[in-house]
């Protein structure tokens, strides 16, 4: 049976006093975290803050440590107007709403002026004008809404219901024990960024940046391990294995061959990647393997050489051989 989350503990960091201190915020039994208000003095000129997300299983022990990048702190909304239009012709509505310029808990009904970033705005609902998108106890609900009594022109609203136009970030970490019982938490957690290939053929090299890299994690095409050099955290190197190795029959079938890239530690735990290794089929040799041809008796006339690449969830293709970049 696995075992389940029993906590998560949400913590703040900040970018003062030698390295940052911390401030728990939140410490649940629930799968989830939340922190609504973050205080930082007149005194304090802290610009920059992030969270640390801690969990553990119902046996205290902790799965790891997931922190999120440097978050700047403003302190007041731009006084400039945008206006933007959404050249994507695809949407997606759970509700028609109108979005009300919010000004001291008050929705302004007669006012249709473009919001911006950091302005306090109100979700009313269009089928029930009454209505507003409200957050109260970790719940959405519909609040409902009363006119003011001086001016008719404006709703009074809650807390609830005054939201505040900010940008977000959404950070997903994936990872697989499979059969091997870890104990040491699996942070800090390898992310890639960004992939190069060098050379070609049977000499072909992959470069792999990203953040988090430790001499202790290996490079895996498929269910192949191949053999890895650590080059620093940012930096993995590896040598590309044959394409044989997933396909005994490929120079016949000339196919191609997509296989995804994983990072292992050596304790079997695994971290999946959002890359992936394809190996494509150049039916013309290079010119220094056709001459070598040209000289041998009884050779095969039409030979083929692998030309690798790799591919992401992203629409996004490098290909090494001929060099392109396509997207």
């Amino acid at each position: 049976v696995p075992l389940v989350i029993l906590s998560i503990h949400l913590q703040v960091f900040t970018d003062g006093g030698g390295g940052g201190t911390s401030e728990p915020s939140a410490s649940i039994h629930q799968m989830f975290a939340c922190a609504k208000t973050l205080f930082i003095s007149d005194q304090d000129k802290r610009k920059h803050f992030c969270l640390l997300l801690r969990l553990f299983l119902n046996n205290r022990q902790e799965v790891g440590s997931f922190q999120s990048r440097m978050i700047k702190v403003i302190s007041k909304p731009s006084q400039k107007r945008q206006s933007m239009k959404n050249a994507d012709p695809n949407f997606i509505f759970l509700h028609l709403q109108v979005i009300r310029k919010v000004n001291k808990q008050h929705a302004i009904l007669d006012v249709d002026e473009p919001v911006s970033q950091l302005h306090k705005c109100a979700f009313q609902f269009r089928d029930n004008p009454h209505a507003y998108l409200c957050l109260t106890n970790d719940a959405i609900i519909q609040y409902q809404a009363p006119f003011s009594v001086r001016d008719p022109s404006k709703v009074v609203l809650n807390d609830g219901s005054c939201w505040t136009i900010i940008g977000v970030e959404v950070v997903e970490f994936t990872f697989n024990q499979g059969l091997a019982c870890i104990t040491t938490p699996v942070s800090p957690f390898p992310v890639v960024t960004g992939l190069e290939v060098n050379g070609g053929g049977h000499v072909a090299m992959l470069e792999i940046h990203g953040e988090n890299f430790t001499p202790h994690l290996k490079v895996w095409f498929g269910n192949g391990e191949a053999e890895t050099m650590y080059k620093s955290p940012k930096s993995l190197l590896c040598v590309v294995p044959d394409v044989s190795v997933f396909s005994d029959g490929w120079r016949c079938l000339r196919r191609v061959i997509t296989v995804p890239l994983s990072l292992v530690r050596l304790d079997g735990l695994i971290y999946r990647t959002s890359y992936s290794f394809t190996y494509t089929p150049e039916l013309q040799p290079p010119p220094s393997a056709r001459m070598t041809q040209q000289c041998v008796e009884g050779g095969s006339r039409n030979s083929e050489t692998t030309r690798p690449s790799y591919t992401t969830n992203r629409p996004v293709t490098v290909q090494t051989a001929p060099t392109s970049y396509s997207a």
